[in-house]
């Protein structure tokens, strides 16, 4: 019979993690939240282009860019502000996203009434975000 031989593999995190010279994780996301500031207005256009995107989608009623697509890329841009709206803190903004998601996500079934609940999210992010509508619109 033949004796039980361990294994113990390298774990490179623990080393790294043991290592001297590395930063707390405190000093590490300052760090990160000063990029973020670096590039935070350049992300917060880019929200509205897509806000004002998705702004012409719904009220085309994906007629022009075909039904199916326009969900799709619908559902896109909501991901993408979803994810762009919770690195810069915008929750509500983020939340308004995640459930436009929800609503145009795979697997829904996405018939003619799905338009009208699409523009309600679509105004409802461009409040949260500080898009106005026009000049009779108040700021948020």
């Amino acid at each position: 019979m033949t004796g039980v031989k361990k294994f113990w593999p390298k774990n490179r995190l623990k080393e790294l993690v043991a290592a001297p010279g590395g930063i707390r994780a405190s000093d590490a996301v300052a760090r990160a939240e000063e990029r973020l500031e670096t590039i935070s207005e350049s992300c917060l256009a880019g929200i509205d282009a897509k806000i004002e995107e998705l702004s012409a989608l719904s009220v085309a009623r994906g007629v022009e860019a075909g039904g199916g697509q326009a969900i799709d890329r619908i559902y896109q841009l909501a991901n993408e502000i979803f994810a762009e709206g919770g690195a810069f803190g915008r929750v509500a903004l983020s939340t308004a996203a995640h459930s436009l998601c929800d609503l145009t996500g795979p697997g829904n079934e996405n018939d003619g009434g799905v338009w009208d609940a699409i523009e309600v999210h679509v105004q409802s992010m461009r409040v949260r975000h500080g898009v106005h509508f026009g000049a009779n619109f108040p700021a948020p």
